[in-house]
């Protein structure tokens, strides 16, 4: 689930290009637990380290430190997880963004607890980011795929959120934040997708949470009809990364892949769990993915990945959010139908959630999620600064302002 490519300018770019590089998270002892973290709590702080100030951050930052924490997988399993926390100058204690990042990829290399220092790499969200350390707030960007990168599962994604910002909130010896401060989430795409998730699973998972408001731009709600959307199209990379990711943690479903990929075809298939999801768009682009690597049409309706897919791949099914939400979907997002969206829009209208819900005209999947967060943006600041929103929905169809990017 790609986004902004368009928005952002590559390290190489630039005549001269220095920053800190840390070692990939596979080579490096910060990402392995100590010795029986599972005994610790959720939320646990099991190790933190400060790091020099992030490549692909324009904004000034004070200080950059990452916490490994204590989470649950989707199993029940404990695991561990990276988040990383950017302090602007004269921060605001109180105040904490929660930005879960797209990064949509199988390979354990390229969590943006890494990625944020890599010089060639797209942080789709910079500018978000960027402009909320302008304002103060703290930054926190959690690897919620886990260490695996179990991209697409949903409760491994919204658990890892959830702790994510426990963790943070116990962090004021090391990053200075105050454990009452006020928070919000945000996320486009496969990043909306671990932000609601972590809505989700909130009453039951961290009930003690009180999240102010949650920016959710571009949803895909259905993975499985994602896979049916981009099959075939230039996003049909969506379908390994997510099938691979999601068999991390279900056995049963790594046991399908392998049982039913074509063997002459199955490198090809697998070489998705070595590259990082941005670069591997082009080698999937327009393939039939089912019928290329499985030998038929439609092999993902079968039992097993459909089971698999309605666990932790369907929205809408574990909760009820408890934080007002602002979403934006544009109406010809190619990625994921509209009409998903508006039915979990609706499901959570009729529960009784305040909801601001923008439906753009015209807008695809890039350039709805992108102006999901200019238009979000303000209203992140409004719930960070305890300004009063008027409960109910309010769904809305617009078009692009004039001179935004299309």
């Amino acid at each position: 689930m790609v986004l902004f490519h368009s928005l952002l300018p590559l390290c190489g770019l630039l005549a001269t290009c220095t920053a800190y590089v840390p070692l990939p998270p596979s080579d490096d002892a910060f990402y392995q637990p100590p010795y029986r973290y599972e005994l610790e709590r959720p939320e646990s702080i099991l190790r933190p380290r400060q790091l020099p100030k992030p490549f692909g951050i324009n904004a000034t930052i004070a200080k950059t430190h990452q916490l490994l924490y204590r989470s649950t997988d989707s199993q029940g399993k404990p695991n561990a997880v990276v988040t990383t926390v950017l302090v602007p100058p004269n921060a605001h204690p109180n105040k904490l963004l929660s930005l879960q990042n797209a990064y949509d990829s199988a390979f354990i290399d390229c969590p943006p607890s890494y990625q944020l220092y890599q010089p060639d790499s797209f942080i789709y969200e910079r500018e978000i980011i960027e402009l909320a350390l302008q304002e103060g707030w703290y930054v926190s960007v959690p690897d919620f795929e886990g260490f695996t990168s179990a991209f697409t599962n949903g409760v491994q994604s919204g658990q890892a959120v959830l702790d994510s910002l426990r963790a943070v909130l116990r962090s004021r010896s090391i990053t200075g934040l105050s454990s009452n401060a006020r928070k919000v989430m945000a996320g486009g795409s496969g990043g909306a997708l671990g932000s609601e998730w972590a809505l989700e699973l909130q009453a039951t998972y961290s009930p003690e949470l009180t999240i102010e408001g949650t920016l959710l731009t571009a949803l895909t709600p259905n993975v499985s009809s994602v896979f049916e959307t981009v099959e075939g199209t230039n996003s049909s990379s969506v379908i390994p990364l997510a099938m691979l990711g999601l068999s991390k943690q279900y056995p049963n479903l790594s046991r399908w892949i392998s049982d039913n990929l074509q063997p002459l075809s199955a490198p090809g298939f697998l070489e998705a769990n070595k590259v990082c999801g941005a670069n591997l768009q082009p080698i999937f682009q327009t393939q039939q993915v089912s019928s290329k690597y499985f030998g038929r049409p439609n092999a993902f309706l079968d039992a097993t990945p459909q089971s698999v897919l309605h666990s932790v791949g369907t929205m809408g099914l574990h909760g009820t959010p408890r934080s007002p939400i602002f979403s934006c979907k544009g109406e010809a997002d190619e990625l994921s139908p509209i009409a998903d969206t508006d039915a979990l829009i609706n499901k959570y209208c009729d529960k009784g959630v305040t909801v601001q819900y923008l439906r753009v005209a015209k807008a695809d999947h890039e350039i709805g999620g992108a102006y999901g967060f200019v238009a979000g943006f303000p209203w992140l600041k409004d719930r960070l600064n305890g300004v009063r929103l008027p409960a109910g929905c309010n769904i809305t169809n617009i078009t692009l302002p004039a001179g935004f990017p299309a």
